[in-house]
C-alpha cells in the first residue's frame, strides 16, 4: 500500500512538474510551491470496542519512540486562474507491549485539488 502511495505521488508531482514546465516559461503568472512537514501530536482519550473499555495516554515522546517512518510533503501549482494541489502524508508505527503483543500502525493519505 505504501509503495503504491509513493508511486503514485511521484508520478503526480513529476507529471505536473514536466507538463507545467513550458507553461512557465510562456506565462509569466505561473508559480509553484513544494514544501516538507512535520505534524507533532500526543494522544489522549478512551478506546471502545465491544464492552471493552482502555484509556490512552501518549505523549508526542512516546509516539516519536514507536515511529518507524514519516512523511509529508506538499506541492501547490498557479497557473494564470488555475490552482492545483497535491498533499502527500505516510506513517508507520510499531510498538511493543510488556504482554508481548506488537502493534503495528500503517497510515497513508494522498490529497489532490483543483479549481479557479
Amino acid at each position: 500500500m505504501i509503495r503504491d502511495a509513493y508511486r503514485v505521488a511521484t508520478a503526480l508531482i513529476a507529471s505536473l512538474c514536466l507538463c507545467s514546465a513550458p507553461v512557465v516559461q510562456a506565462q509569466e503568472d505561473s508559480a509553484y510551491e513544494l514544501w516538507v512537514y512535520a505534524w507533532l501530536s500526543g494522544l489522549d482519550g478512551n478506546v471502545t470496542v465491544g464492552p471493552l473499555e482502555s484509556s490512552i495516554d501518549a505523549s508526542f515522546s512516546d509516539i516519536a519512540d514507536a515511529l518507524d517512518f514519516a512523511f509529508m510533503a506538499g506541492l501547490r501549482s498557479e497557473q494564470g486562474p488555475w490552482v492545483w494541489t497535491l498533499d502527500v502524508y505516510t506513517a508507520e508505527l510499531t510498538n511493543d507491549f510488556r504482554r508481548s503483543v506488537s502493534l503495528k500502525t500503517e497510515q497513508d493519505i494522498l490529497r489532490a485539488t483543483g479549481g479557479v
